[in-house]
């Protein structure tokens, strides 16, 4: 009997935990740190208030939390890719241009069906711009896990695309612009429902806009590499 009250009491503390980081993510996506009050965060999680310190020790514990789990769902989908793509590049392989272009699909796929096409796309986006705008803590987590892997990835490919070193300032800027083309269709998700007649965007949609920002990186990085290439 008392094993069967542990047992239960474990599983009701980790379905508290759970259901405060969903309650975190909604309020934190929609209102940003300053904008929650405990309280709040608790009533939408509906628990009781001490749940908060005790399981994160408090409401920044549980921003922290909130943004290691942003980090972790996208990083399942996207970080191990760049990761990939990291290692191969940095062994000094030598690859053809229609594997690098491969690869920078593979980045932009997975980037424009993870901030377009997943549900709690527009939660996550909540955090993930305000902290880029107001960095704090939970920056370092998002950027260590997320960010920074995904944006080297690709200043890599585009490095190696125009013959340039690693680690190139100007592939660097580069590879944020890229990634600006891809946030915006998130960042700017009103208007261009607005713009298109829309009123979501559907799988076939994000499909649309994904080869659109594909064929259109592409482009733009032949092109300067053909530049390149005929200035010397």
């Amino acid at each position: 009997m008392p094993a069967q009250r542990s047992t239960n009491s474990t599983y009701r503390s980790g379905d508290t935990r759970e259901r405060l980081l969903r309650a975190g993510l909604e309020v934190f996506g929609v209102h940003g740190y300053e904008g929650v009050s405990t309280r709040q965060l608790a009533n939408r999680a509906g628990v009781n208030l001490a749940a908060i310190p005790y399981h994160f020790g408090g409401k920044q514990g549980l921003y922290l939390a909130v943004a290691g789990d942003i980090a972790e769902h996208i990083g399942k989908r996207l970080a191990g890719r760049a990761g990939t793509i990291q290692q191969e590049l940095a062994a000094g392989e030598h690859l053809t241009q229609k594997q690098l272009l491969d690869h920078l699909r593979t980045l932009l796929q997975g980037l424009a069906g993870i901030l377009l096409g997943s549900p709690d796309a527009h939660l996550w986006a909540g955090v993930i711009l305000r902290e880029q705008l107001y960095p704090s803590a939970a920056f370092d987590i998002l950027y260590r896990d997320v960010i920074g892997p995904v944006h080297h990835a690709l200043s890599l490919i585009i490095s190696r695309l125009l013959g340039r070193p690693d680690g190139d300032p100007d592939c660097t800027l580069r590879a944020h612009a890229v990634l600006g083309e891809v946030i915006i269709f998130r960042a700017a998700r009103a208007a261009v429902l607005r713009r298109m007649d829309w009123d979501d965007y559907s799988p076939e949609r994000v499909q649309h806009i994904t080869r659109l920002l594909i064929d259109q990186t592409c482009d733009m990085l032949l092109a300067q590499r053909r530049r390149e290439r005929s200035s010397t």
